[in-house]
């Protein structure tokens, strides 16, 4: 490990994994891979120096209740500003959110005549609770700077004893112990299970 830590997995993995965490359980185990695309990266006065830590990391992930997760972290995709995706296959269809496009979801069902089937953008909007609380008109979207004011609010709940949906403590802690776990699987070439995530 750098000194300055695992790259593209203690850096981006960590939150992709809050969202799959939060909506379906926690990893019970995760065989890793991790890239260095590039060796070298250059320097703002010139020159060039050895670059330490993997820009790319690819996760196998058995979920809580048997779900199957891949986890892609990229710090090296061209044309990606700060995209985090997330795409969730059911036996009925399927469902995508991408940050870079945040004000809306693409939704695929399988009903309905075949040659009409594909995925369908939904652009959120008052009726989608609690967007409401926020933008009261369809056609306007939340910022990025939004999120914040909103994470704010359900920091103040939590606080105040409230029902709130945040990372608290523990939770960001077990976040934390499955990077590591990641890391090792990693460095070792080999699954890690549930005790060494929990550890």
């Amino acid at each position: 490990e750098a000194s300055s830590g695992y790259g593209a997995l203690d850096d981006f993995a960590v939150h992709p994994l809050s969202l799959l965490f939060s909506l379906f359980g926690h990893a019970e185990s995760a065989i890793t891979d991790m890239v260095k695309p590039y060796a070298t990266r250059p320097l703002s006065g010139g020159g060039e120096r050895a670059v330490e830590t993997h820009d790319l990391a690819s996760v196998l992930l058995k979920l809580e209740g048997g779900i199957s997760a891949v986890l892609i972290a990229n710090r090296s995709a061209w044309g990606r500003k700060g995209r985090i995706a997330i795409q969730i296959y059911g036996s009925t269809g399927s469902i995508l959110f991408d940050q870079e496009r945040m004000n809306e979801f693409q939704l695929y069902t399988t009903d309905g005549r075949p040659e009409e089937q594909g995925f369908r953008t939904i652009l959120a909007a008052p009726h989608h609770k609690p967007y409401d609380r926020f933008i009261p008109a369809p056609g306007h979207g939340l910022g990025f700077n939004d999120l914040k004011v909103i994470e704010c609010r359900e920091l103040i709940a939590a606080i105040e004893g409230k029902k709130a949906h945040i990372i608290d403590f523990e939770e960001g802690l077990k976040i934390e112990r499955s990077i590591h776990a990641m890391a090792r699987s990693f460095a070792e070439g080999r699954w890690v299970g549930s005790a060494e995530i929990a550890e």
